[in-house]
């Protein structure tokens, strides 16, 4: 069994109140769960307007699909939301 954990460090360029980041980062956090049927939240920075930690964890029998998984959830993160990706490290525990 390996699970492999995503941190994702985010800049929220177009967030200037607490209120603008909290909506953006409930439906990233909500949607990846969902499309990747993965574990999601939002675990640090809960009080900076322009940045947020989000950590995404998978369960898999592969550490290549389990990788594969998380830089797709990443990708979704930036592509589909109005977010810089600062960081997304990716671990296996």
């Amino acid at each position: 069994m390996i699970v492999a954990v995503l941190r994702a460090e985010l800049r929220l360029p177009e967030a200037f109140t607490l209120k603008d980041k909290r909506s953006v980062v409930k439906s990233l956090v909500q949607r990846t769960a969902q499309r990747f049927r993965a574990s999601a939240a939002e675990v640090g920075l809960q009080n900076d307007v322009r940045r947020a930690l989000v950590g995404v964890a998978v369960v898999s029998t592969s550490a290549a699909h389990a990788d594969s998984v998380l830089r797709s959830a990443l990708g979704f993160m930036e592509g589909t939301y109005p977010v810089d990706v600062v960081s997304g490290e990716v671990e296996h525990r």
